[in-house]
């Protein structure tokens, strides 16, 4: 592709913005107020680190799923140190699939929506994964094993 200089026109008004591109027009509302500071939502320590194969987590969660499907799309993860075990429950019966992983720290259960769990999976270039968490209700980190240029924050949701 011939790479050239292209001009694109911003208006702004007091509760939108419009793009306009040759005869591209892209409309977007702003946002009101301060944005909230993102290295406040992401903890600097964690009680559990998993790591895990990131093609099996990914298969074991797109199996399990089916059973989330026109629900809420709750995924249950019960953590143990050698492996953590996924289900899903549905009124189209239950998913449980278990998936080995190294995990430091204490035994946890979790529960994330399905789909954005299964979405970050997709996105992730590395094969290893570490999910890193602190307690059921804090946002969960999910980073390359060996690498933390992209993070992934999921907040999980909440069970009885």
């Amino acid at each position: 592709l011939e790479k050239k200089a292209e001009e694109i026109e911003i208006r702004r008004g007091k509760s939108a913005a419009v793009f306009v591109y040759e005869t591209t027009k892209i409309f977007s509302n702003l946002i009101n107020g301060n944005y909230p500071d993102v290295e406040k939502i992401i903890p600097t320590s964690w009680g559990t680190t998993i790591s895990v194969d990131r093609e099996k987590l990914m298969k074991a969660i797109e199996r399990v799923k089916v059973f989330t499907e026109n629900g809420n799309n709750t995924l249950r993860i019960d953590i143990d140190k050698e492996q953590i075990f996924l289900t899903a429950i549905s009124d189209k019966g239950t998913g449980h699939e278990s998936v080995p992983a190294t995990v430091e720290g204490e035994a946890k259960k979790i529960a994330f929506n399905a789909r954005y769990l299964n979405s970050i999976m997709k996105k992730v270039p590395s094969e290893s994964i570490n999910i890193m968490l602190n307690t059921p209700v804090s946002p969960a980190l999910i980073v390359e094993k060996d690498a933390v240029d992209t993070r992934f924050v999921l907040s999980p949701i909440r069970v009885a």
